[in-house]
């Protein structure tokens, strides 16, 4: 089993590479979250931090890692106020993943985590992306999870961005179509799921190859420490950290902690899920009129 151990982290490898090569140059960081680059303090380069706006599977078969959607659909949005960023960027241009640069960078990261909040649930179901989100228990966590998430930029005063405008009408409908009735959600999203039937999230790869320890730090443990700081409860969050944290101290793969289990174990209650009553119609009336246009992007990348 490897265990990376503290100098996995960005910050641990960053130090290391300095110190043994003399590195000067800038280092872009492909790890999503916040502060990525903040533990690094004082350092004799330029860390650029980017969001990785696709997700990477391995292909057993062809003992290859390949990209689970089409270049068209995959970015990289590097950290505008950083000033090697536009240079960097305009050299990554050669690549068939479009690279560009923001200024509100920040906003961009928060709307990343919103979506990639879905690592952990995948990492605890042990479940390939597709399934995971065909079943109704696994979708409300991450609903949950989201919408802690929402509460805590909206009292810290951070307006989530898409990292492409396509993704924007889906990240502002993600939490509505996560806690739609089994059959909307099966038609919108369900059918924009294809090709991710074989992938599993960073998180749930590094877990199952017994990498750890995780990200869990960079994406729900941000989200935990603004909620702290600013007065906002977070016990979904901070259960989903327990959990991984205890599979990572075990480190004998994905718990695959099923769906209804993992509602009970975050605190949730499943009565009525999938949306039946009065209710779900006035939310498929709603999630009707927007769903062409939430299924223009991909579905959440991680």
């Amino acid at each position: 089993r490897r265990q990376r151990g503290p100098s996995w982290r960005p910050e641990g490898r960053a130090r290391t590479w300095a110190r043994r090569h003399g590195v000067t140059c800038p280092v872009l960081f492909l790890q999503n979250g916040l502060r990525v680059c903040a533990p690094l303090g004082p350092a004799a380069y330029e860390g650029i931090e980017s969001v990785v706006n696709f997700n990477v599977v391995y292909d057993a078969e062809a003992g290859s890692w390949l990209l689970s959607q089409s270049p068209a659909e995959a970015s990289l949005v590097l950290d505008g106020r950083r000033p090697a960023a536009r240079a960097l960027a305009a050299h990554l241009a050669a690549t068939r993943v479009e690279a560009k640069v923001e200024d509100d960078f920040y906003a961009v990261q928060c709307g990343k985590l919103l979506m990639n909040l879905t690592n952990a649930v995948n990492a605890l179901s042990g479940e390939y992306i597709a399934p995971m989100l065909m079943q109704a228990p696994y979708r409300l966590v991450l609903a949950a999870s989201i919408t802690e998430a929402q509460a805590v930029y909206a009292a810290s005063g951070v307006t989530p961005k898409a990292a492409h405008p396509r993704d924007a009408t889906l990240l502002r409908w993600f939490v509505a179509l996560l806690r739609s009735p089994q059959f909307f959600f099966a038609a919108t999203v369900g059918r924009k799921l294809k090709g991710r039937g074989a992938g599993h999230t960073s998180m749930a790869q590094d877990l199952m190859s017994h990498r750890v320890p995780t990200e869990i730090d960079f994406l729900n443990g941000e989200i935990v420490r603004l909620g702290r700081a600013h007065n906002v409860p977070t016990p979904v969050n901070e259960r989903l950290i327990e959990l991984v944290k205890q599979a990572e101290a075990a480190n004998t793969g994905s718990p695959r902690i099923n769906g209804e289990d993992l509602a009970k174990a975050v605190g949730l209650s499943l009565g009525g899920r999938g949306g039946r009553g009065a209710g779900a119609v006035v939310l498929v009336a709603t999630l009707a009129a927007v769903a062409a246009l939430a299924m223009r992007g991909p579905a959440a990348q991680s």
